[in-house]
């Protein structure tokens, strides 16, 4: 949360691209039944919970930072911020994915979404 918001912006883009291309792997729980896709699956759920962490913090950051940034990075913010809502519904896609295959629920985050109405606002 200390991260500037010139950094800030440069560097979600950056965790956005890590996350597309985690979430790429797109599986479904037929094709996990192999023990090296299911291992490989593990792996990148493990990446993924700590991806969003990071991401889901620098988002929170964002938001704080909103109403006191320049009218263009507000723009680039927003930008940023609704690629933010469509990559989690992917995650969400994805670790449902997960608990099908017997992940413990305990371990997957909950993903609840800030409501549209506060983007509009």
């Amino acid at each position: 949360r200390t991260m500037n918001t010139e950094k800030l912006l440069k560097t979600l883009p950056i965790i956005q691209n890590q996350l597309d291309a985690l979430l790429d792997f797109d599986a479904n729980p037929n094709e996990l039944t192999n023990g090296v896709i299911n291992a490989a699956f593990m792996l990148l759920f493990k990446d993924s919970i700590r991806l969003f962490a990071a991401y889901n913090e620098g988002i929170i950051n964002l938001l704080e930072k909103y109403f006191d940034m320049k009218k263009n990075q507000c723009k680039e913010g927003l930008d940023i911020y609704k690629k933010f809502l469509a990559r989690m519904t992917k995650l969400s896609e994805f670790l449902k994915v997960a608990e099908q295959v017997g992940i413990d629920q305990g371990d997957i985050p909950d993903l609840t979404q800030v409501s549209v109405h506060f983007i509009l606002i």
